[in-house]
């Protein structure tokens, strides 16, 4: 058994997938690194919060340790195996920074109580929206998914570049700032394709040598560590001021946040999926649903703490799909360390200080893995004219939010909020996707008995339909197999039977009815629970290993079968 487990990770490039877990050692560092990403990424939101609200040092420091804590703890509920909360796969949790405009509008007009009061509004709709994921699938498929992670790592652009090329000060550019970002770049590219036993601790080791060249290079000063003396020793990671507003005049950003937060998610999860298994074709829904309402509860939660509205942390899973540790055991302790974190003040404050050209090399390191997710999940889709206008458009409308004052003519409440990449895209990618839809769904039905003749007759007529409308052939099979194989355990019951066929299919779903034009099926021959004669129960048992659901019903002799199976 272990020797199938090594050979298939070897195959998936992944050392320790998500239901795994690694030693002692891996598992330490890799959580280390997570952690350490997770603080770097995370005290921009709530500082600029504090600042908006005009804060003081205590209640400023009381916020970013309850954002901490409700960023463990969201983590943790995000990555639950669970069938209602959780995706099954490691993910952790950062501050939402798409939704730092409305949350800035929103200090800005009832300080930090409506801040906190729409972050619950935040989590309770989420909840309510994420839930109804799985019924919108058919929204999302493989190439929308695709692009999606694809998008995620273009958002990452501007601030990986930002940071990694670094500003001038003054008027005055510090070129040791680029020799910094690119020495750490090189040193986590030598890691990761040369020096094969330090990938899992890429990001980690990149981190811990751009400190020493930071500090060589003057980039950091180690007596600014100094400052970190004045903090308390331990505190409560919750707000100290708590109370809670509601503001309608900010109703619409919050709205419009929530459901970027959900798409974000949707893509978030599907790169998890993918991370973990490099074979990855199409995502699970089942699991994007769980992981949204984890993510939505943790903001609930972090609402009620003093903590901001929770996002999936995209760095940290480009980072896992690069080192190859996936194991749910690792965002478990990141998550556990953030949170015991979140009482040391000083802690916090000096893990922080992660210099900005470093943390523009791991962006960077990072991103690349992200993007070559979505186009893994993209060399799947076969690319008709519908996928190619669906794609590159949105892939172009989301690029060009980085070009400076494109759109300048939108008001600032408009564009602050729909003007990055990542909203952009996502809602260029959905409206196309809806339009490439229109005439997709394709319908026919046919009436035919069951013997082996017009079993022939129904595959011909089927082949011939199914070429007619550019059918794929796969999916052409995959109709023939199910209806030929039921017919034949039909045909033993009720050799005179006449089956009504009514097939429909689109980019998404395939579903086959099949109804008996009336009552020719004894009732004994039809008990219940679906325990039909031996033949037809064969057939079922094929049929189900080829469709995710089937179900069977028998009416007074009138046997039903309904069958769909996602694409």
């Amino acid at each position: 058994m272990a020797e199938n487990v090594k050979k298939l990770n070897a195959e998936k490039t992944v050392l320790y997938s998500s239901a795994q877990t690694p030693p002692a050692a891996p598992l330490f560092f890799s959580a280390l690194q997570h952690m350490l990403l997770i603080l770097s990424l995370g005290m921009a939101m709530p500082v600029s919060i504090a600042r908006a609200a005009g804060l003081d040092v205590n209640l400023s420091s009381s916020l970013l340790a309850a954002a901490l804590f409700t960023m463990g703890l969201t983590g943790i509920l995000q990555t639950l195996p669970s069938r209602f909360v959780g995706s099954g796969f490691q993910s952790l949790s950062v501050a939402d920074s798409a939704a730092l405009s409305a949350c800035i509008l929103a200090a800005e007009i009832g300080g930090v109580p409506l801040v906190l009061g729409m972050t619950i509004f935040s989590g309770v709709l989420r909840f309510v929206l994420g839930s109804f994921t799985f019924r919108l699938r058919k929204f999302f498929p493989a190439e929308v998914t695709g692009t999606m992670i694809f998008i995620l790592g273009v958002n990452l652009v501007p601030t990986a570049l930002k940071n990694f090329l670094g500003a001038p000060v003054g008027g005055v550019y510090n070129p040791m700032h680029l020799v910094v970002a690119i020495a750490t770049l090189l040193f986590m590219l030598a890691c990761s394709l040369f020096i094969k036993p330090l990938k899992p601790y890429t990001a980690l080791l990149g981190i811990a040598f751009g400190f020493v060249i930071s500090a060589v290079t003057g980039i950091f000063n180690f007596a600014s560590l100094g400052q970190m003396g004045d903090q308390a020793l331990v505190a409560l990671p919750i707000y100290a001021d708590l109370s809670y507003s509601f503001d309608l005049r900010v109703l619409i950003p919050f709205v419009v946040v929530t459901v970027a937060g959900i798409v974000d998610n949707i893509g978030d999860f599907s790169a998890c999926q993918s991370a973990d298994d490099p074979h990855f074709k199409k995502p699970n829904w089942r699991s994007i649903e769980s992981g949204i309402r984890g993510n939505a509860l943790g903001t609930a939660v972090s609402g009620l703490l003093g903590g901001p509205i929770q996002s999936t942390a995209t760095t940290n899973i480009g980072i896992a799909g690069a080192s190859g540790i996936t194991s749910r055991k690792v965002a478990y302790l990141a998550s556990a360390m953030l949170m015991i974190a979140s009482v040391f003040p000083w802690l916090t404050g000096t893990l922080s200080m992660i210099p900005t050209p470093v943390l523009g090399a791991v962006l960077l390191y990072s991103g690349c893995y992200i993007m070559a997710g979505g186009f893994s999940a993209l060399m799947e889709c076969v690319l008709d004219d519908r996928r190619i206008f669906t794609i590159f458009l949105s892939v172009f409308f989301a690029i060009s939010t980085l070009i400076p004052n494109l759109y300048s003519f939108l008001p600032d409440s408009v564009s602050t909020i729909l003007v990055s990449p990542m909203v952009m895209g996502v809602c260029v990618l959905l409206l196309t996707t809806l339009l490439s839809r229109i005439g997709m769904k394709k319908v026919f039905s046919f009436i035919s008995g069951v013997s082996p003749l017009d079993i022939v007759a129904l595959n011909e007529e089927i082949e011939n339909t199914c070429r007619q409308r550019g059918t794929e052939r796969a999916l052409m099979r995959r109709m023939q197999i199910a209806i030929d194989s039921l017919c034949e355990g039909i045909y033993e019951l009720a050799p005179g039977a006449q089956i009504r066929y009514v097939i429909s299919y689109d980019a998404q779903q395939l579903k086959i009815h099949m109804e008996s034009e009336r009552a020719v099926f004894k009732a004994e021959a039809l008990a219940a629970d679906d325990a039909l004669d031996r033949t037809l129960d064969v057939s079922l048992m094929i049929i189900r290993n080829m469709f995710d659901e089937v179900r069977v019903k028998n009416r007074n002799g009138v046997l039903t079968i309904d069958m769909s199976h996602d694409l």
